[in-house]
């Protein structure tokens, strides 16, 4: 899945010992919007180090080339999402952490434990569901039934339009959500069930969409709300609230999201989303990012989450 996309660069920088491989950092450059000026970025995915090479300097050297490539290719910055155990790698190297993303749940009264679940996830879907009966959680939907909002196979060259609208107008660092983007990325594939919903304007243009799909995981059937973008909150919100209409109505025990601003939990909160409490969330969502040497680009407003247009799409695991 690293390799193809049509708007950015994309390879795997490899290391060896001899002719054995011992490791690979796949990074792709992608097209970014800062402030409104277009920029690309390195975003690195999924490194691998053989367990006997690891603390030898193996990690630092794949990293060292993949910043090295991203600059002869014009990245502004280098950026990734580590877990915690990587994560020091990355700062002892200079990256910045912004902050943690958060994880929200969409509670949807399925309350109790289920059956080889650990002790978390069985206690989030007992509080999620216990709060889904109070609140009657699913009345938000009703935001779908408002507007023109369809399920679609696959994304048009509207979604052109509708980036480059939000590039424009974020106050920050935005991914482009292009046609070829969003075609790359969510893809019809056998092993991938991507869920698409787009709402339309009184004109019959896209004036948000939003990405969801559905995994089994610690014994649960998890649906995730993957990606967003709209116009205004509440084109957001519609096409958000079918697209979680849709994973209730398929039985899913749960309904995750992991986004970056405020902005971001303010559209999950209209469609019943809570905040997950720290005790609860399965890990911690970091972000790292480092600027090129000698940038004249603000990259000091980068030093805080908000400004960082980020969903679960921006994320290359689900």
């Amino acid at each position: 899945d690293h390799f193809g996309n049509p708007d950015g660069i994309d390879g795997t920088m490899v290391a060896e010992a001899g002719s054995a491989l011992i490791g690979m950092q796949p990074m792709t450059v992608n097209r970014f919007s800062l402030d409104g000026t277009d920029i690309t970025a390195g975003v690195l995915t999924g490194v691998m180090v053989h367990p006997d090479w690891r603390r030898r300097g193996v990690f630092l050297g794949l990293l060292e080339a993949c910043e090295h490539a991203a600059w002869a290719a014009g990245a502004a910055l280098v950026t990734t999402m580590p877990n915690d155990r990587s994560r020091p790698g990355f700062v002892k190297r200079g990256y910045v952490d912004p902050g943690e993303r958060t994880l929200l749940c969409l509670p949807i009264g399925r309350g109790g434990s289920a059956p080889g679940a650990d002790w978390k996830v069985s206690a989030a879907r007992t509080a999620f569901g216990a709060l889904a009966t109070v609140r009657g959680s699913c009345r938000f939907f009703e935001l779908a039934d408002d507007l023109d909002t369809e399920p679609v196979d696959a994304f048009d060259d509207d979604a052109d339009r509708l980036s480059r609208d939000a590039a424009n107008s974020w106050p920050g660092l935005f991914q482009h959500r292009s046609f070829d983007w969003l075609t790359w990325r969510y893809p019809n594939r056998r092993w991938s069930d991507y869920r698409r919903w787009r709402v339309d304007d009184d004109s019959g243009v896209m004036a948000a969409f939003a990405v969801s799909t559905i995994e089994s995981r610690r014994g649960l059937r998890v649906g995730y709300l993957v990606d967003m973008l709209g116009r205004s909150e509440q084109w957001a919100a519609a096409a958000a609230a079918a697209a979680c209409r849709d994973l209730t109505a398929s039985g899913v025990d749960l309904v995750l999201s992991v986004v970056s601003t405020d902005h971001l939990v303010r559209i999950l909160k209209r469609i019943g989303f809570v905040r997950v409490p720290r005790w609860l969330r399965p890990k911690r969502f970091h972000t790292v990012f480092r600027p090129a040497p000698e940038s004249p680009l603000p990259m000091e407003r980068l030093g805080t989450i908000q400004s960082w247009y980020q969903t679960l799409g921006d994320w290359d695991t689900i």
